[in-house]
C-alpha cells in the first residue's frame, strides 16, 4: 500500500505486473495523474530496466533520473 501510495513508484510496480493498486484516498489522484505519463510499454521497460541493476545505488539514481515527480 505505502510503495503504490509512492506516485513515483506507480510506473514500477505497473512494468512488473501489478494490475491493482492500494494507497489512502489522498494519495490517487496524485498517482493517477502521474502514471498517466507512461504507456504499459515504458512502464514494463522501466521495470526492466530496474532488474538489471545490481546495486541499490544503481536503482536509486535510476529512480531520481527518471521518476522522480517533478524530474521529468
Amino acid at each position: 500500500g505505502e510503495m503504490a501510495g509512492s506516485a513515483g513508484l506507480s510506473p514500477l510496480l505497473v512494468g512488473l505486473g501489478v494490475t491493482n493498486l492500494s494507497m489512502s484516498s489522498s494519495k490517487i489522484l496524485r498517482t493517477k495523474e502521474f502514471l498517466s505519463n507512461f504507456t504499459f510499454d515504458q512502464c514494463k521497460k522501466i521495470a526492466d530496466d530496474m532488474l538489471k541493476n545490481t546495486t541499490t545505488e544503481e536503482n536509486l539514481d535510476y529512480f531520481e533520473k527518471n521518476l522522480r515527480i517533478g524530474g521529468k
